[in-house]
Protein backbone atom coordinates (compact mmCIF):
# COMPACT_ATOMS: atom_id res chain seq x y z
CA UNK A 1 0.00 0.00 0.00
CA UNK A 2 2.60 2.62 0.96
CA UNK A 3 4.52 2.12 -2.23
CA UNK A 4 0.97 2.53 -3.99
CA UNK A 5 0.51 6.07 -1.66
CA UNK A 6 4.31 7.10 -2.75
CA UNK A 7 3.69 7.37 -6.66
CA UNK A 8 0.63 9.33 -6.25
CA UNK A 9 3.06 12.17 -5.50
CA UNK A 10 0.50 14.31 -3.39
CA UNK A 11 1.62 13.95 -0.11
CA UNK A 12 4.41 12.56 2.00
CA UNK A 13 4.11 9.04 3.42
CA UNK A 14 5.32 9.05 6.52
CA UNK A 15 5.98 4.78 8.51
CA UNK A 16 5.27 6.22 11.82
CA UNK A 17 2.32 5.20 14.10
CA UNK A 18 0.67 8.66 14.74
CA UNK A 19 1.46 11.74 12.75
CA UNK A 20 1.10 15.31 13.94
CA UNK A 21 0.38 18.27 11.36
CA UNK A 22 -0.57 21.35 13.09
CA UNK A 23 -3.99 20.93 14.86
CA UNK A 24 -4.31 17.63 12.81
CA UNK A 25 -3.54 14.57 14.65
CA UNK A 26 -4.08 10.66 12.77
CA UNK A 27 -3.15 7.08 13.51
CA UNK A 28 -2.42 3.76 11.55
CA UNK A 29 -5.07 1.57 13.57
CA UNK A 30 -6.28 1.36 17.08
CA UNK A 31 -3.60 1.20 19.35
CA UNK A 32 -1.80 3.51 17.28
CA UNK A 33 -4.77 5.59 18.19
CA UNK A 34 -3.87 4.92 21.95
CA UNK A 35 0.07 6.15 21.51
CA UNK A 36 -1.14 9.25 19.58
CA UNK A 37 -4.04 9.97 22.17
CA UNK A 38 -0.86 9.87 24.70
CA UNK A 39 1.18 11.69 22.82
CA UNK A 40 -1.60 14.29 22.65
CA UNK A 41 -2.02 14.58 26.64
CA UNK A 42 1.68 14.90 26.35
CA UNK A 43 1.05 17.86 24.68
CA UNK A 44 -1.96 19.58 26.48
CA UNK A 45 -1.49 17.93 29.99
CA UNK A 46 2.31 17.78 30.33
CA UNK A 47 4.72 14.21 30.49
CA UNK A 48 3.65 13.74 33.99
CA UNK A 49 -0.50 13.31 33.51
CA UNK A 50 0.39 11.08 30.21
CA UNK A 51 2.68 8.75 32.33
CA UNK A 52 -0.22 8.96 34.61
CA UNK A 53 -2.61 7.84 32.07
CA UNK A 54 -0.58 5.20 30.75
CA UNK A 55 0.06 3.26 34.13
CA UNK A 56 -3.13 3.82 34.82
CA UNK A 57 -4.54 2.00 31.96
CA UNK A 58 -0.92 -0.68 31.65
CA UNK A 59 -0.81 0.67 28.13
CA UNK A 60 2.98 -0.18 26.62
CA UNK A 61 3.47 -1.51 23.30
CA UNK A 62 5.12 1.31 21.46
CA UNK A 63 7.78 1.10 24.25
CA UNK A 64 6.99 5.33 24.90
CA UNK A 65 7.59 6.12 28.63
CA UNK A 66 6.25 9.27 29.78
CA UNK A 67 8.44 9.98 32.61
CA UNK A 68 9.66 7.98 35.44
CA UNK A 69 7.77 4.65 36.36
CA UNK A 70 10.07 2.58 37.91
CA UNK A 71 8.81 1.26 41.26
CA UNK A 72 5.40 3.25 40.83
CA UNK A 73 2.99 1.80 43.20
CA UNK A 74 1.14 -0.90 41.25
CA UNK A 75 2.66 -0.25 37.95
CA UNK A 76 3.02 -3.63 35.85
CA UNK A 77 5.79 -4.69 34.08
CA UNK A 78 6.04 -3.63 31.01
CA UNK A 79 5.37 0.22 32.19
CA UNK A 80 8.38 -0.25 34.65
CA UNK A 81 10.83 -1.61 32.34
CA UNK A 82 11.96 0.10 29.31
Amino acid sequence: MLPQLRELGDGQVLEQRHVRDGKFWTSAGASAGIDMMLACVAVVAGDDTARKVQLAAGYCPSGMRYGPQAGAAGAPACVCHA
